[in-house]
């Protein structure tokens, strides 16, 4: 255990990464809790949540389809394949920060939804973007680490959400605030 441990102190890339991570899990575990938001909250029926979320997600996986044949050729040069990294980073955390931080209405869930689709397919330039940021062999611990904490983060923000950020009896302004 010592040696994943020391790539985590050592790897201010690591450390940023898994914080986005972190990020991403909290919006997991806001989505698991937002066709219930939406019902007990907004007024919604049930099932509307799905009649505006189905087409995005839909809309994403086609999407990333056509352009990660792209973003394969166009990541197989390690400049852009950096850049992209730095602004898909940027841009989905600030998403995710909106999403998950800002006041709650279906505004504040749907846009960053639907501008989080409009980005193009990594083609799996993510996945070989982050193992080549450590040397060989400690790409298995930077690994295991993530998986470790996207496994972990996501149970707890379901647990969150459930528990403590999300009240199906409040109303008005109170329903807003976490």
């Amino acid at each position: 255990l010592r040696a994943p441990y020391q790539l985590l102190w050592s790897s201010a890339f690591l450390q940023i990464r898994l914080a986005q991570m972190l990020l991403n899990q909290l919006g997991n575990g806001w989505e698991s809790i937002q066709d219930s938001f939406m019902i007990s909250i907004l007024g919604w029926g049930p099932g509307d949540w799905d009649l505006f979320n189905v087409p995005i997600s839909s809309f994403r996986e086609i999407w990333g389809m056509v352009t990660s044949g792209f973003m394969v050729q166009w990541a197989q040069q390690p400049g852009n394949s950096y850049w992209f990294m730095q602004a898909n980073l940027l841009f989905g955390s600030a998403m995710l920060i909106i999403q998950n931080f800002g006041p709650f209405g279906a505004i504040f869930l749907l846009v960053p939804r639907c501008f989080l689709a409009l980005c193009p397919g990594d083609g799996g330039a993510d996945a070989a973007f982050f193992s080549s940021q450590f040397p060989r062999e400690a790409q298995a611990s930077a690994n295991g680490l993530l998986i470790a904490v996207d496994n972990i983060v996501s149970g707890v923000s379901r647990w969150l959400y459930a528990r403590f950020l999300f009240d199906p009896a409040a109303r008005g302004c109170l329903a807003m605030m976490p």
